[in-house]
Order: structure tokens, then sequence, then C-alpha cells
């Protein structure tokens, strides 16, 4: 009956410090698991930040294209009444 008593001792000793060897590692890797989560947060938001210009430079590249399309039609609108202005003005009669 000892040698029962005694494996099992010895199975209890194994979990125990098995799990305590776990928990000892746990806690010692514990600042470095909350490094590399808050460096993996920064990597993300800098490819978050990265997108987010890429996408303002798109949109203020197609402003300044319909910028140029604004002025363009403002430009023939203007030509275009001067000359209707210049008609109105030559066929009056007087």
């Amino acid at each position: 009956m000892p040698e029962i008593s005694q494996a099992w001792v010895a199975l209890i000793a194994a979990l125990l410090g098995g799990s305590g060897l776990k928990v000892i590692e746990y806690w010692l890797n514990k600042s470095k698991v909350e490094q590399d989560s808050a460096a993996a947060f920064r990597n993300e938001l800098r490819d978050e930040v990265k997108t987010l210009r890429d996408e303002l430079r798109k949109a203020e590249s197609e402003l300044d294209q319909w910028k140029a399309k604004y002025y363009e039609l403002m430009d023939e609108f203007l030509k275009f009444r001067s000359n209707i202005d210049r008609s109105k003005t030559d066929t009056k009669p007087e």
C-alpha cells in the first residue's frame, strides 16, 4: 500500500510542479507579452495612419481635378456669356 500512495504523491507533485512552472513562466513573461501587444497595437495604428494618408492624397488629387474642371467650365461660361452680350449689343436697334 505504501507504493500506491508514493505513486499518487509523485503524480500530484508532477502536476503541481508543472502548474507551478507555468504560473512562474506566465508571471516572468507578462511584461514581454504586454510589450508585444503594445508594439502590435502601435504597428496597427501606423498602418491605419498610412492608409488614411493615402486616401487623403487621393481625395486631394480628385479635388484638384474637379477644381480644374470647374474653372475650365467657368471660363467657357464667361466666354459664352461675353459672346451673347456682344451679339446683343451688335444687333441692338438704334
